[in-house]
């Protein structure tokens, strides 16, 4: 053997032991008492959901997050909604060019 030559050295790694994580069971009763909670409780519900809400937007990845995901249902509810007029104007016989060519929105300050 060459004093150039390396030997490698193989090891078995045992992999971990992976416990099953136990399952959370949320049952009827649970969402039952969880919403006459907030019934009772609204104004104190609220302003816990607010606080929560203030302090997760400081949190620049959660914010962008939130931001994307806004985006998305956004833009498949516009999809929704136009899928809809434009069956809508065709079960009723009217022009569909005016969802296409028309410009929407509020109009541009030059």
């Amino acid at each position: 053997m060459d004093n150039t030559e390396t030997q490698t050295i193989t090891t078995v790694e045992t992999e971990p032991i992976v416990q099953p994580k136990k399952k959370i069971v949320y049952t009827e009763s649970h969402r039952l008492a969880q919403q006459r909670y907030r019934e009772k409780n609204r104004e104190k519900y609220c302003e816990q959901q607010r606080k929560l809400y203030e302090r997760l937007k400081q949190n620049d990845e959660w914010r962008e997050h939130h931001n994307k995901k806004c985006r998305e249902s956004n833009e498949k509810y516009r999809i929704k909604k136009r899928t809809e007029l434009i069956n809508k104007a065709l079960e009723n016989g009217e022009d569909i060019d005016k969802f296409f060519n028309e410009k929407r929105g509020r109009p541009r300050k030059p």
